[in-house]
């Protein structure tokens, strides 16, 4: 596990060293947010689904900063939220 950890953390990768003590910072904070979530009262099936969801639009977001994506207008934001009540994600 130490090799691992050494390999993730210092080995070789388009990310910085501090882009990944980052992840290793919010990764910590995520696990205490789950123990949070399931001491309310979520369940673990609800809890996958809400990581799911932080995946995709984490994804999402990185994409469009890599691509240069332009924000929406106020408009655009509004007939994309309609597009979503109306059509759901497909």
């Amino acid at each position: 596990m130490k090799a691992f950890t050494y390999e993730s953390m210092r080995g070789r990768s388009s990310w910085s060293v501090g882009d990944r003590e980052l992840m290793a910072a919010c990764g910590a904070c995520l696990e205490e947010d789950m123990r949070s979530l399931l001491s309310a009262g979520a369940s673990p099936s609800q809890v996958e689904d809400a990581l799911a969801v932080c995946l995709a639009f984490n994804a999402t977001n990185r994409l469009a900063d890599a691509l240069g994506f332009a924000m929406l207008s106020i408009e655009g934001f509004a007939a994309g939220a309609r597009y979503l009540l109306s059509s759901g994600y497909k």
